[in-house]
């Protein structure tokens, strides 16, 4: 499960490129996520998890403004990734964990390109996504279907007078 160092390698080239072409080089946000992220494929060194894929889908652009050299956008977004790891009795699990998110991200245009200065992620308008209020039955909101039973009261059950 453990990642090549070749992998190790393209990966990092591969972050690299993208976070060169899109980020501002003064935006501290855009570098704390990049060290993160070069964490995470180090991470995959060492055997703990291997990423296997990961993705990004049902965009909505919630707004645009554009005013001169700089610009405001955010969109909402369902993220995924699938990987492995092993868990704590030796067994190898494969996950597929899936967040929606409200992204903010403030552009300048630099040398003529439009680069990320900053982004911020708005938890409270994440949190009303349907994605992220998904029931174990795959529903989202609403009551349980009819064959499933509400959760127990964390207090027990209520006694009888």
């Amino acid at each position: 499960m453990t990642a090549t160092a070749p992998a190790i390698a393209i990966a990092e080239t591969q972050a690299q490129n993208l976070f060169g072409n899109i980020y501002a080089p003064n935006c501290a946000t855009c570098k704390s996520l990049a060290s993160n992220t070069y964490k995470s494929i180090n991470g995959q060194a060492q055997g703990r998890y291997r990423a296997l894929g990961w993705g990004v889908h049902d965009i909505e652009w919630r707004q645009v403004v554009i005013d001169g050299q700089s610009a405001s956008i955010t969109i909402a977004a369902t993220l995924w990734s699938k990987l492995q790891y092993i868990d704590q009795f030796g067994k190898l699990n494969t996950v597929t964990p899936t967040e929606g998110l409200v992204q903010i991200y403030t552009l300048d245009k630099i040398n003529g390109r439009w680069l990320v200065s900053n982004e911020v992620q708005d938890d409270a308008a994440a949190n009303s996504l349907p994605v992220n209020n998904v029931k174990p039955n795959g529903q989202t909101g609403g009551a349980p279907p009819v064959n499933e039973q509400p959760p127990a009261n964390k207090m027990g059950p209520k006694k009888q007078k």
